[in-house]
């Protein structure tokens, strides 16, 4: 458990270097471009845009199919004593 900790911290402590870094590159002048050489990739920004919108789409989609399958009890039959 320790170690596990231990690589979640490293890992933190990484991606900090990185911003570090990036924010050092953009603050001498380089352009934002310079920090993701991939930047131009369509595979890349496709892979970006699933990962954001499909899983969303895809299961308020799955709902509204399933919800005609789906008894729902009249709201006015419930009664609270």
């Amino acid at each position: 458990m320790l170690n596990s900790l231990c690589g979640i911290c490293g890992a933190q402590s990484a991606r900090s270097g990185a911003a570090r870094r990036g924010r050092a590159q953009v603050a001498s002048g380089q352009p934002v471009a310079a920090l993701w050489q991939g930047y131009a990739d369509p595979l890349a920004w496709g892979a970006i845009l699933w990962a954001s919108l499909g899983p969303g789409a895809l299961a308020a989609f799955l709902q509204t199919q399933a919800r005609p399958l789906l008894r729902m009890p009249p709201s006015g039959n419930v009664r609270i004593e």
